[in-house]
């Protein structure tokens, strides 16, 4: 749209103005943006408060409400417990129709929002204000020319997304501002941790919020960790100081990762994880990621050479290697830049 009001306004040599700009979008973010909130269970709570009014017994998840959902898994993992609590993968833990079909959708879904015309069309004025800042050609234009520009491409926009609005009438925004479900909603988080399923992210599952705390716990009690009493801002201090003898890092939030877990509905137990984004080690995760994903094809190159080796001499060509088969080709596939 851009390019065809340039060259009709213009003239034709604008073709090539816009051929080193590539134009690309952001995603709102995912249903797991409201729904799964780990940071609020394990990090930004009193511990002492918690513990100090902690008790199995009146446990919200204990109520009749919850009879048929509280799981035997929950024994099985905390053996001082006594008490079953609830840990489940099924939407029917609300009965709000509304929420259930938004959390049937996935974690991964970006909900649907209503279009807002005179919202989208700020944005493209934005949009077009960092162009013609951007592109040489458009920033030597005269200032009644860019102004004459904009005004038409933006009535162009409007006109379009009108139609688009009117042709899509029937898609309706998510509920997530309807009274019952943010109520609904607020006591789901209140009283549980939503977290994505293993093998199967998309799938939310829903585990009582006094149980995975202790859990956490008597995990971070056990032999593979040790208790330090350094604050918090020693900890960052040290680890920045270990991560500067990486020199082209960027600067990082002076956070530290907070506690997260993925729950293993095949085995009845939890896989334990912690965030890597907005923390001090951010920047060398990214990293270390970027690192994996050069090795891979070095990775793959080896076990194809190895199954090549292995038919020569038995005759039976085996795939070494087959959790990154598939990757290789997804990864060959994607485009060179993904906004």
């Amino acid at each position: 749209m851009v390019n065809e009001i340039l060259a009709r306004i213009v003239g034709d040599d604008t073709t090539t103005w816009l051929e080193r700009m590539m134009i690309g979008w952001t995603y709102n973010a995912s249903i797991a943006s409201r729904l799964c909130r780990p940071a609020e269970v394990f990090c930004d709570f009193d511990v002492a408060q918690w513990m100090d009014a902690f008790d199995p017994e009146p446990c919200p998840c204990r109520s009749r409400r919850y009879a048929d959902m509280r799981s035997p898994a929950s024994l099985n993992l905390l053996h001082s417990e006594g008490h079953t609590h609830v840990i489940m993968i099924d939407s029917s833990i609300t009965d709000n129709p509304l929420l259930q079909g938004i959390m049937n959708l996935g974690l991964n879904q970006i909900p649907y929002m209503g279009l807002d015309v005179d919202v989208a069309e700020n944005e493209v004025g934005d949009f077009l204000d960092r162009l013609m800042a951007r592109v040489l050609e458009l920033r030597e234009l005269t200032a009644s020319s860019q102004s004459f520009l904009r005004r038409v491409i933006l009535r162009k926009a409007r006109a379009k997304m009108s139609k688009y609005k009117e042709q899509h009438r029937h898609v309706s925004a998510e509920p997530f501002e309807h009274p019952a479900v943010k109520r609904e909603l607020k006591f789901l988080v209140g009283h549980f941790l939503i977290c994505p399923t293993d093998t199967a992210p998309n799938t939310p599952a829903f585990v009582c919020k006094n149980f995975i705390r202790k859990l956490a716990f008597q995990r971070l009690s056990g032999l593979e960790f040790a208790s330090i009493a350094a604050p918090p801002n020693a900890v960052v201090a040290r680890i920045q100081g270990e991560l500067s003898a990486f020199l082209a890092l960027p600067m990082a939030p002076l956070a530290l990762p907070y506690l997260m877990t993925v729950f293993k509905a095949h085995k009845g137990a939890f896989r334990w994880i912690t965030n890597t984004v907005d923390t001090v080690i951010s920047p060398a995760a990214d990293l270390y990621a970027c690192l994996l994903r050069f090795l891979l094809p070095l990775v793959q190159t080896f076990c194809q050479e190895r199954s090549l080796e292995m038919q020569e001499q038995y005759g039976v060509k085996p795939n070494l290697w087959w959790s990154i088969a598939s990757v290789g080709e997804f990864c060959a596939n994607l485009p060179e830049r993904i906004f």
